[in-house]
């Protein structure tokens, strides 16, 4: 019996270790940018910046002018895309990316900074149908009966927790 209950046990944990942990990593250094180079993701502001005067183009508009001509200058609101994925990124661009440090790991897009959040969602849901379940039962865990609801609560709840977490993302 106590084998069968061990069973439960670690192939439950295995199975809420792989269903939250699988695909879920963070970038452990800053992104590496360069100008004139194509953009390794598509960047979006996350916040608005400081007018930032866009060099590139101020140049190309001057000699298109051929006269002196006020610097373009390039703002960006939250939400805006600063950069698409293989474009070649501009200074104005460079510069917001840099502004807004989204080249840093905090500013990665990334599932991992809500493991954490996953792992409480998931054992409250767990512990809460377990309560229930040994209030309205009244039985005790030693049978494998008994465990396996509780196994299964916590799968079900691990992958309820992904689910939720991945919503908006």
């Amino acid at each position: 019996m106590r084998l069968i209950n061990g069973a439960i046990i670690a192939v439950t944990a295995v199975a809420v270790v792989l269903i939250l942990g699988v695909g879920r990593t963070t970038p452990a250094a800053p992104l590496e940018i360069v100008l004139g180079k194509p953009s390794p993701q598509t960047f979006v502001a996350n916040r608005s910046t400081d007018p930032i005067v866009d060099a590139e183009a101020t140049a190309a508009a001057r000699e298109a002018a051929a006269a002196a001509v006020a610097p373009v200058v390039v703002t960006y609101q939250l939400g805006d895309t600063i950069v698409e994925a293989e474009e070649p990124i501009s200074s104005a661009q460079f510069a917001a990316i840099i502004e807004l440090e989204l080249n840093q790991p905090w500013n990665q897009p990334s599932t991992s900074a809500g493991i954490g959040w996953l792992v409480v969602i998931a054992g409250l849901v767990a512990v809460v149908f377990a309560t229930v379940w040994w209030r309205v039962t009244g039985e005790r865990w030693s049978h494998p009966r008994h465990l396996l609801p509780l196994a299964a609560a916590f799968v079900v709840s691990a992958i309820l927790a992904r689910v939720l977490t991945n919503i908006g993302t």
